[in-house]
């Protein structure tokens, strides 16, 4: 339900969802498909205060990057690696902030914690995070030591 037309429902069932984090969230995820970053925080902000889960600040993050806030993107991916250091997403999101804004010393950083990163359960998506974070460290860098 990330469609434009369901904006002004999810208005109006704002003022009865202040408190469940899944409508919040996906309020704050149909705003940002439409390029609303700031009422999108806002949405995201308030769903921190019910819930521990860090996509919140993940998305936060990916709202500042579009806005072209990387300093605040870093602190949300940052904050979202705080609150649940056993996922590895937010490291991988760092490494391709780093790498999209030109710091090469904190994308090979970054991408050194997420190759060397022991995920609990490997899937797919981590094995794809991994490669890309391989393939950072090879190709960009021109070096194969990922100590």
């Amino acid at each position: 339900m990330v469609n434009e037309a369901f904006l002004n429902d999810y208005y109006e069932l704002l003022p009865f969802e202040y408190d469940n984090p899944r409508f919040l969230f996906d309020f704050g995820k149909t705003l940002r498909t439409h390029g609303r970053y700031n009422d999108s925080n806002d949405m995201l902000r308030q769903g921190t205060l019910v819930s521990a889960d860090p996509m919140f600040y993940v998305l936060m993050g990916n709202n500042y990057k579009g806005m072209g806030y990387s300093d605040l993107a870093e602190k949300s991916y940052k904050k979202a690696f705080s609150i649940m250091p056993n996922r590895i997403y937010p490291l991988y999101l760092l490494m391709q902030l780093y790498k999209e804004t030109g710091n090469s010393k904190k994308a090979k950083e970054y991408a050194k914690k997420v190759v060397s990163f022991h995920e609990k359960i490997i899937s797919p998506a981590t094995k794809q995070m991994k490669e890309e974070a391989k393939s950072l460290i090879y190709t960009e860098f021109g070096t194969n030591e990922i100590q």
